[in-house]
């Protein structure tokens, strides 16, 4: 007999998916330090906080990619002017005579990539510009 053929059956399996789905989201969700699964359920409009807090996103991004850069020596600039894409990618949007190596090393850093990910997907388009200050 086919059990989603019953209808207490079949109501007993989506149960079990249901709980089993709750239970990977609460692990997902404090993995990455979000709220509970639950505390999205009930949250409101009002009460509804984003998953990702973007200022602080966009600081350790701004953070990563300066030591990023001083790694190969360019430390010496009075702003680089960046976009995170998509696909992890980051685009010098500002002159500088050694952009192509600029580009080249953000784009092969995995931390800037993940976070440049991070932020594509957290963020809308102007929050995904940065301005880097050099020394």
């Amino acid at each position: 007999m086919n059990p989603l053929s019953n209808p207490l059956a079949a109501a007993g399996l989506a149960r079990t998916a249901i709980s089993a789905v709750a239970g990977v989201a609460a692990n997902v969700s404090q993995s990455f330090g979000g709220p509970s699964f639950s505390d999205v359920l009930k949250a409101t409009g009002d009460e509804a906080q984003p998953l990702v807090d973007v200022t602080a996103l966009r600081s350790k991004l701004s953070e990563t990619i300066a030591n990023s850069l001083a790694a190969i020596g360019i430390t010496s600039f009075s702003s680089l002017s960046l976009t995170a894409k998509q696909g992890g990618r980051v685009t010098l949007d500002s002159d500088h005579p050694r952009a192509a190596e600029i580009e080249s090393r953000l784009n092969e850093d995995s931390q800037v990539r993940e976070l440049a990910l991070q932020l594509v997907a957290s963020a809308s388009e102007p929050e995904r510009r940065l301005t880097i200050r050099g020394k």
